[in-house]
Order: C-alpha cells, then sequence, then structure tokens
C-alpha cells in the first residue's frame, strides 16, 4: 500500500514569512476571538502540507492570541484539548494563556490547568508567544509552567481544588527551585483569594464536530481492509453490527493520544466482555499510516498496549486513496506532511448496524464508562431500521437543504425590486389588471423572509457542507440588495448583491474537494487585497 499520493493536494498555500504576517496583522486586528476560532481547526487550508514544529507554532500563536482578545466559548474545547493531551510546552503555555482571556471564571477548568502541570512536569521549556518569530535577544521568555501557574494565580478561589495537587507539588524535586517556589506563591495567592465562587455552573462545549458523516456508507462499504493478521475484508463486512471506531498510528510521540486510544480500546473491549455486549458491537482500529504500520507492526504494537484481538476486534490498516474516502467520511482532524502525520486529534465514532455514525466523541478524552453508557442507551437506535431508508433520509435532506439555499437564491436574483419590475414582470406575464396593486406595502416584506430563509438553511448547513464563506458570500449580497431596495437607486448595487447571493449558494452546494480548489484562489486574492 503507498501513501505517497495522499497529499498530492494538500501543498502548502503561503510560505513561513506570510503565515507570520498574516497572524501578526489578525492578532492586530481582531477585536475579538472569534475571528481566531476558524484557525484551530485542523481543516484549515493554513496547516495543509506543513510539518508538526510549524503546525504547532501556528496554533499556539492563535491561542495566546484570545488572552488579549477574549476567549469564546467556541474555541474553549480546543484549549481544553491542548491542556489535557499536548506534550509540547509551547502549546500548553499558550493554552494557559488562552484560559485568561475567559470572560468569566470557572472551576471546572482546573483540573485541565492541573493536567496540564503533569504533563509539562519533565517537559518545560521556555517559549515566547509575544510575536510569531520572535527575536530572542530583544524579547522576553516564559514556560509552560509558569504560564499553568499564573492562570492558577488568576482564578484565585475557583481554583482551591488544586491546593492539594500543588502541596504535593511544591516539595517534587523534579521541579526546579524556581517553580517549587512558584507553586508556593500559587498556593498562598488561592488561599488569601476572598471572592465568592459560583460553582453551579458546567463548562458549556459547544459540538463543534457535526456526528454526520459527509459522504454516503455506499461509498466506503466496499473499500478493502488488511487486519494484524493479514487477512483481507470488505468494510462493509466489518460494520454489519453496531461498531466502535477509532484511529492512530504507531510512530505517535504522544502517548496522550495514539498509545492511549489503544490502551483504552482494549479496556473498553473488556467491559463489554464483562456486560455481554462484546459479540454484539465491533471494536476496529484504523492506522493513519499504512505503508509503515503493517500487519506485524499493528499486531506488535496491539499487543503491547493490551489490545484485546478477536473476530470483533481488530487492527486494519487500507490504501492510500482508499484513506482518502475514510478521511471524508468521518471528518477526520488529522494533515500530512508527504506521507508523515503532522497533526491529529483524537476521535472516536459509534455506528449503527449499517454503518452510518451516530455519534462521535472528539478532542477530549473518552472514558470506557461513558462510552459504553452511550452505547447501551442507544442501542434501539443503533439496531434500527435499514441502510436504503437512512441514505434515503440523508440524501434527501442534503437535497432539500442544497435545492432550498439555491431555489431561493434564484427567487432573489428574479424578484422585483422596485415598482418598474413589478411592472415589468406582470406585463410580460400578461398580467396588466394587477398593476393597480401597490408594490411597497406587502412586496418588501416578502423580500425580507426570502433573504432570511436563504441566509438560515446556508448558515445552519454551515458545519455538514464548506463551512463559514458561502455564508457570508450570501450575507454579503443580501447588505448589497437591502441597500439598492432602501437607500441606493443603482442598479449595479442589486446585480452585486444579487451575484453574491447566486456564488454563497453555490459554494454550499459544491462538493467539498471542488469547494476547497475554488476558494484557495479567493482567499489568497483577499490576503492580498487586505495586505
Amino acid at each position: 500500500m503507498n501513501l505517497k499520493t495522499k497529499n498530492t493536494e494538500c501543498v502548502s498555500i503561503t510560505s513561513e514569512e506570510e503565515v507570520a504576517e498574516y497572524l501578526n496583522d489578525l492578532r492586530l486586528r481582531a477585536r475579538t476571538g472569534y475571528a481566531l476560532v476558524p484557525l484551530l481547526s485542523e481543516h484549515h487550508a493554513i496547516y495543509r502540507g506543513k510539518g508538526t514544529n510549524q503546525i504547532n507554532r501556528i496554533k499556539g500563536y492563535v491561542l495566546a492570541s484570545f488572552y488579549s482578545v477574549s476567549l469564546p466559548e467556541e474555541a474553549l474545547i480546543y484549549v481544553l484539548e491542548e491542556l489535557e493531551n499536548s506534550r509540547t510546552a509551547y502549546l500548553t503555555a499558550a493554552s494557559a494563556m488562552a484560559i485568561r482571556g475567559m470572560s468569566e471564571k470557572n472551576v471546572h477548568v482546573v483540573p485541565y490547568l492541573l493536567k496540564g502541570i503533569i504533563n509539562m512536569r519533565l517537559r518545560d521549556d521556555a517559549v515566547n508567544l509575544d510575536t510569531y518569530a520572535p527575536d530572542w535577544g530583544e524579547s522576553k521568555w516564559t514556560t509552560a509552567l509558569n504560564e499553568l501557574l499564573e492562570t492558577l494565580e488568576w482564578m484565585g478561589a475557583y481554583a482551591k481544588e488544586a491546593i492539594p495537587l500543588l502541596t504535593e507539588l511544591s516539595e517534587d524535586s523534579s521541579f526546579n527551585h524556581l517553580i517549587r517556589n512558584k507553586i508556593k506563591t500559587t498556593i498562598e495567592l488561592i488561599l488569601n483569594d476572598e471572592e465568592e465562587v459560583d460553582n453551579c455552573c458546567s463548562i458549556t462545549l459547544p459540538e463543534i464536530d457535526s456526528p454526520d458523516s459527509k459522504l454516503d456508507f455506499s461509498f466506503i462499504k466496499q473499500l478493502q481492509v488488511q487486519d494484524q493478521y493479514g487477512e483481507v475484508f470488505s468494510l462493509n463486512d466489518l460494520l454489519k453490527k453496531p461498531t466502535i471506531i477509532s484511529f492512530f498510528y504507531t510512530r505517535c510521540t504522544n502517548p496522550n493520544k495514539c498509545a492511549l486510544t489503544v490502551s483504552k480500546l482494549g479496556r473498553l473491549h473488556n467491559l463489554l466482555k464483562q456486560k455481554h455486549y462484546a459479540n454484539k458491537v465491533n471494536i476496529i482500529l484504523f492506522t493513519y499510516d499504512s505503508d509503515f504500520d503493517n500487519p506485524n507492526r499493528l499486531k506488535g504494537y496491539g499487543e503491547n498496549k493490551s489490545f484485546d484481538f478477536s473476530h470483533s476486534s481488530k487492527i486494519v490498516r487500507t490504501s492510500s486513496s482508499d484513506f482518502q474516502l475514510l478521511m471524508q467520511y468521518f471528518g477526520l482532524g488529522v494533515n500530512f506532511a508527504n506521507s508523515t502525520v503532522s497533526q491529529h486529534t483524537i476521535e472516536l465514532f459509534v455506528t449503527d448496524r449499517h454503518g452510518i455514525v451516530k455519534k462521535s466523541f472528539k478532542r477530549l478524552q473518552w472514558k470506557e464508562e461513558e462510552v459504553f453508557t452511550w452505547i447501551q442507551s442507544n442501542w434501539t437506535l443503533l439496531n434500527q431500521g435499514s441502510y436504503f431508508i437512512s441514505a434515503f433520509k440523508k440524501r434527501a435532506c442534503h437535497g432539500l437543504n442544497t435545492m432550498g439555499a439555491s431555489l431561493i437564491s434564484l427567487s432573489i436574483a428574479f424578484f422585483p425590486k422596485c415598482p418598474l419590475c413589478w411592472y415589468g414582470y406582470l406585463s410580460v406575464l400578461g398580467i396588466s389588471g394587477l398593476k393597480t396593486i401597490p408594490y411597497s406595502p406587502w412586496l418588501f416584506p416578502v423580500l425580507l423572509i426570502f433573504l432570511g430563509l436563504h441566509l438560515l438553511i446556508i448558515f445552519r448547513a454551515r458545519k455538514k457542507r464548506n463551512g463559514i464563506t458561502p455564508f457570508l458570500f450570501s450575507t454579503i449580497g443580501s447588505l448589497f440588495i437591502l441597500l439598492s431596495t432602501l437607500w441606493v437607486e443603482i442598479s449595479i448595487t442589486r446585480y452585486v448583491g444579487i451575484i453574491f447571493i447566486v456564488l454563497g449558494s453555490l459554494l454550499n452546494s459544491l462538493d467539498f474537494k471542488l469547494y476547497l480548489q475554488l476558494i484557495r484562489p479567493i482567499q489568497r486574492l483577499m490576503l492580498t487585497f487586505i495586505r
């Protein structure tokens, strides 16, 4: 199996200097953190084709920017993900800084900060987050542990649950004397903070990744996979009952990700056996790295991590072209530089007996009991219906969303936006007797309804289709149309609005790959215009 073709389209869209200029400019211009959130997703074009070090530097710099521009709820899950899983001082320090951009303190972030301290216990390092490419001779530096402790000090009374662990760590010789003294100071500041703590509210983590597949199961059901013993199956053969699916690769250097995922899946399989579900539920673990991870290596790695192989529990690989389809079907948060994994997130999916994704656990660590409880509670959902009915519903919903946005955009395009247009349409249709109907009392509200429906459909489809860009195009078009209708009697304004609305609808309806090919030149043009 050859993975060399996997990333032929994932080329670097900008040079390092352009990335630095863009990020520094974005940090200066951003009034709120919302403008930065899209840059945290692995699907963002800025990461394509870049190596791990580059990606960490970009993502870390974006995370640190939330300290000065506020941390929106949409970004919080990315911050907690890095605190919980990262073993890189730069990303951990940036995430700790980002927490201090929260509008309100919350006791529920404290365990993640403590996990960050444990992760950095023997991995702390000097970092600089002032600029993307700092001059170490002139700028100040900090460390991940220092930023984590600064954030706990900022939390004050909200961090009192951290006192027992901090007290223990203050005597830990694995920390240098500066950090031990900093820990003692942090403890003192937390204890002396008399702020009244409101601990009634849990963290709000919006579902940033939809569990719905980007493709129908029919696109992938005949894919050939090879298991740890070298046996070959079709994916359809493996997914004829509810299935737990996750992803890893043996060369992963982060023990909080791939190694832990494989071990936890082994424990989950044991739990399924204890609850008499082992023969009812499959566990399939895919490798990202098919060229390197041959069957013998998969078998050895799984055995070393106590993964329990059986007829319903397998580690598999597939070809590079087939893996592209898997990436689209599951919407995987992974990137490659040539044939090497450069970044990936934690992802676990539960499919029904027809291969349709019904639940996803992403970014934060999932618990074996949590996954089993969800499966047990949704057992009827995982076993009901027919694949053809599910596929029909999915295609019908997708078709209605796409067609609805397109039809409404065409309606807006041909909608009479002035009295002369109204009379002209009626004349063409031969309804001259209706010309006496007043134009303004009811026609403008109808136009507003059309515009509102169009924007609502495209906005709601942004996570399942092609992101926020189509919505922005349609919003700009709507503003132009309203401007021409209410204030500016210039025909070109209306035509510009119509063009933007139609473009928004077309971008929303395109296949994701084709969408990316078309949108990248537009993004480059916009970046050039901004600069």
